[in-house]
């Protein structure tokens, strides 16, 4: 039994070590070709769009991708393969038994489409609330001498403090997009059992 602990472990590491490799090449691949790519723009380019959101583009959305590889994909083909094989096993234990739970399977589904749904928009809305963010941020901080000068320091926290709370605000309705999600994923486990 210990063997099989050990083996385990040493395949579980081996698979993360592995993967998170994998992830931080591949991230590091995607943000030396968005340089490339930011250094080949148009100089109209950067008049229209902020400092502050390409600068975000290759940072903090690379560190998202970078995330969900790492982190998320992993363990949804893990808990994929678990319930493939529990299904599996459950159906051939005892098929009535299985079909009863089987009910459930459809209102899961359609739960989980509208959250990616509801989410993705939500998350969307985010990285670009946070882009407001570090455009601004950047802006004010390169811009500082004219802001004291000018005596803009007031106006500028006033500024601030609106983009942040459009940032909380959209972090907050995900937030609440999630609460309602994971325990109405749990009623159905507890219905199912």
């Amino acid at each position: 039994r210990s063997g099989i602990f050990t083996v385990q472990f040493i395949a579980s590491y081996l698979q993360i070590v592995a993967l998170m490799n994998l992830s931080q090449k591949a991230m590091r691949d995607l943000r030396r070709d968005l340089f490339a790519h930011v250094l080949s723009l148009e100089i109209s380019y950067f008049d229209k769009n902020p400092i502050g959101r390409l600068v975000n583009r290759v940072t903090n959305d690379v560190e998202a991708l970078n995330e969900m590889f790492s982190s998320v994909l992993i363990t949804f083909f893990q808990d994929l393969l678990i319930l493939a094989g529990i299904t599996t096993i459950m159906f051939m234990t005892n098929a009535t038994l299985g079909c009863v739970v089987a009910i459930s399977f459809p209102f899961l589904i359609i739960i989980t489409v509208v959250f990616r749904v509801k989410a993705r928009g939500a998350y969307r809305i985010i990285r670009t609330k946070i882009a407001n963010l570090n455009a601004f941020l950047n802006e004010s901080i390169s811009g500082i001498r004219i802001v004291q000068i000018f005596v803009q320091e007031q106006k500028q926290i006033g500024k601030f403090s609106k983009i942040n709370k459009a940032v909380f605000d959209s972090n907050m309705r995900q937030l609440y997009i999630y609460g309602i999600f994971r325990p109405l994923i749990e009623f159905f486990r507890w219905f199912a059992i």
